[in-house]
């Protein structure tokens, strides 16, 4: 799950939390809340990164490497 979060954040799509940072997830979430611009970012940059999966694309491929 860490690269996925990683590969997501780094691409502005995910904000990474590492596990010994847990305490902090209330506090991100509150700076998170208060920020709606921040989270329209977020989540366009997901909705965008998501688009492969929605369109068939990587069962596409998953087919045509297995073909």
């Amino acid at each position: 799950q860490t690269l996925n979060v990683r590969w997501l954040s780094d691409r502005g799509a995910a904000v990474f939390l590492a596990e010994g940072e847990l305490a902090r997830l209330p506090e991100l979430v509150a700076e998170l809340r208060r920020d709606p611009a921040r989270l329209a970012e977020l989540s366009a940059n997901a909705r965008e990164l998501g688009s492969a999966h929605r369109q068939g694309r990587l069962a596409a491929l998953i087919e045509r490497v297995a073909g």
